[in-house]
């Protein structure tokens, strides 16, 4: 059975592409924090406003 890593890569795309975009960011939680809205893995309803 053939496994692709298409998920993984384009995780990794929009990663660097959300790098490029956020050059200039101090804060490596908020750059993490950046990443996980981007790709999705960031859940609203957890952070009331």
């Amino acid at each position: 059975k053939k496994i692709s890593s298409a998920i993984s890569e384009g995780i990794n795309n929009k990663i660097k592409r959300l790098k490029r975009m956020a050059y200039g960011y101090k804060d490596a939680d908020y750059f993490r924090l950046k990443i996980h809205q981007h790709c999705g893995l960031l859940n609203p309803r957890r952070y009331p406003q």
